[in-house]
């Protein structure tokens, strides 16, 4: 009786155990199960910095767009499950300054302002640019969550002197 109990008893482990092997790769092994999981696990100010390219957005819009001299700075805004977001995204030129995209936010409601969120480099590589056309790059910032108690703008900074250019806020 205790044999049987045993093998029981292993089955159901081994069983188990595969079956939880099979949902780990099925949410590591494609990057749509993991998108769909980081979604799954972030609101409101939990998905501060994510990448606004891997969300499923409700409807999308570019609320300033303004031209810097070398391309174009926009500050973008979201619906996404319900909730409001903004990032900044920058059209540029390879081959001036070095750069980077931020977002700033404001509280309307503390007075807090909180500078550089989402920060990062004009690069023509990775998941936070794609080239537009044979010259011209699209950089973007992380996401962040813009309730009616906050204001956003979107900036880009050059090395070069004076080479920093915000939105209006929004």
């Amino acid at each position: 009786m205790k044999s049987f109990s045993l093998k029981r008893k292993l089955t159901t482990a081994l069983t188990l155990a595969a079956a939880l092997t099979g949902l780990l790769f099925a949410f590591t092994g494609t990057a749509g199960a993991t998108t769909e999981l980081t979604q799954a696990l972030c609101a409101n100010f939990g998905c501060d910095g994510h990448n606004p390219n891997i969300q499923n957005w409700q409807s999308t819009y570019t609320v300033y767009s303004i031209s810097d001299g070398s391309g174009y700075i926009d500050l973008r805004s979201g619906v996404t499950d319900g909730d409001q977001y903004a990032w900044a995204r920058v059209e540029w030129t390879p081959g001036g300054y070095p750069g980077n995209v931020w977002v700033d936010r404001y509280s309307k409601l503390s007075g807090t302002l909180e500078t550089g969120l989402g920060k990062h480099s004009l690069s023509q590589s990775g998941a936070w640019s794609a080239q537009e056309a044979p010259n011209t790059w699209l950089t973007w910032s992380g996401m962040y969550y813009n309730p009616s108690t906050f204001e956003v703008r979107a900036c880009v900074g050059f090395s070069a002197p004076g080479g920093t250019t915000c939105t209006d806020w929004y």
